[in-house]
């Protein structure tokens, strides 16, 4: 029995101490010093001063919710910027942050709609009042922040995503980048609104309507019929983007592949990078391609648009002349970035396999000693064993591989150089 009282007392008097802590009276002068030093124009005086504020927890937010009233606009930015920080604690701030977002000041009102992007969680009742900053504020940054709280909130009310649609037509590109991630975030609800905006054609709305649809991704795949007409709009950023996005529907593109097929010729290199890139993502689907990737992997005058090719042929698979045009390509190919897209091709395709075709040219044998010769360690034991393979008929390989055989210390790769070795010159 006089353990348990013990115990109880023990108990409670944590329990008190705790209560006691939590409502511990704070120093108000210096809550309010603090509060004046979030205005000061050094930086170096007002982080510590809102990290201290901070530090003392929920029970300043009510002095912050005064200070949005305070006659120097830094002082009321400030405090909005601190009240934002306390996150799902500052429910109690969200009228007056409502109002701050109509305060007279533009950087004032600007933190208060980037402030309910921390808020989000707690913000529903300010989405009327952000679609008024979206669409009538004459601050951008108040508007893009507006854009991005009301994506972020993400409660669908019935005038949120057309505000942010008629956003895309911000004079602004940071507002349309907002606005378009939001749209992205509401997903498959957003998708017809978009649709509309592709089939106006117009190149601002166009753009970030079709970046969009790519970040929902396959979810917004009856917009395939709209993204495959924007592959022919006038504007090269529109084509480039409508690509892109047809990519990252991945299988679901599959119609598109003849049309990506013909944005490989497009005469904007950015869009003939996007249109190789879509068809990686696409993948096996997109083996009809295989043909066009070829010859913009060894012609194309644009190394990045190569190596897109390259990681296309990669990702399509085993297509019977896949295999030979890398190597050939690896044994032509100057620019670094085109090489790298080359070897990541061969490795994920493999050269095992290589035997089974003819050499055809020296090409191929050249292509198979920059192989064996390179870095990636993979890569150069399956050149190895693919020469081997050829036998006597790579025969030229054979200096090559003595070289690379009689530098090399780890002994399971010196064996593929030796094992080549053997074969080609037995």
């Amino acid at each position: 029995m006089k353990i348990r009282l013990i115990l109880l007392f023990a108990i409670l008097f944590l329990a008190l101490s705790a209560i006691a802590a939590m409502g511990a009276d704070i120093d108000e002068d210096e809550v309010l010093a603090l509060i004046e030093d979030l205005g000061d124009k050094s930086y170096e005086v007002r982080e510590p001063a809102a990290e201290a504020l901070l530090d003392m927890g929920p029970d300043v937010i009510p002095y912050l919710i005064e200070a949005l009233e305070d006659d120097d606009w830094r002082i009321r930015k400030g405090a909005v910027d601190a009240i934002a920080e306390f996150g799902d604690d500052a429910d109690d701030a969200i009228p007056a942050l409502i109002k701050a977002l109509d305060d007279d000041i533009s950087v004032v009102r600007g933190e208060a709609a980037k402030a309910f992007v921390s808020l989000a969680s707690i913000a529903g009742d300010a989405i009327p009042t952000l679609i008024e900053t979206l669409n009538n504020d004459e601050y951008s940054g108040a508007r893009g922040s507006a854009a991005w709280a009301l994506g972020e909130i993400g409660e669908e009310l019935d005038d949120v995503i057309p505000a942010l649609i008629d956003a895309l037509e911000d004079e602004k590109w940071w507002v349309r980048d907002r606005a378009s991630y939001s749209l992205a975030a509401f997903g498959t609800e957003s998708v017809e609104s978009l649709i509309e905006v592709l089939e106006e054609g117009e190149a601002n709305p166009c753009w970030h309507a079709a970046y969009s649809i790519g970040l929902i991704g396959p979810d917004a795949k009856d917009a395939i019929p709209a993204l495959i007409s924007m592959l022919k709009n006038e504007d090269e950023g529109v084509r480039s983007v409508a690509a892109d996005s047809l990519g990252l529907m991945k299988e679901e593109a599959t119609v598109a592949v003849p049309d990506l097929i013909d944005a490989l010729m497009d005469e904007e290199d950015w869009v003939r990078v996007a249109a190789a890139e879509a068809l990686a993502r696409i993948g096996k689907y997109a083996k009809d391609a295989t043909s066009a990737l070829i010859e913009t992997l060894l012609y194309d005058s644009n190394p990045l648009v190569r190596e897109m090719s390259a990681r296309a042929l990669g990702e399509i698979g085993k297509e019977p002349a896949v295999i030979p045009a890398l190597v050939n390509a690896l044994w032509s190919e100057e620019e670094e970035s085109a090489i790298a897209g080359i070897k990541w091709g061969l490795n994920d395709l493999g050269l095992g396999e290589l035997a089974e075709y003819e050499f055809g040219s020296s090409s191929m044998m050249g292509g198979l000693i920059n192989a064996v010769k390179s870095d990636d360690v993979e890569l150069s034991k399956d050149a190895a064993f693919a020469l081997g393979e050829f036998g006597s008929e790579a025969v030229d390989a054979l200096s090559t591989l003595r070289t690379l055989a009689d530098n090399e210390k780890d002994d399971e790769i010196r064996w593929f150089y030796r094992d080549a070795i053997s074969k080609i010159d037995s």
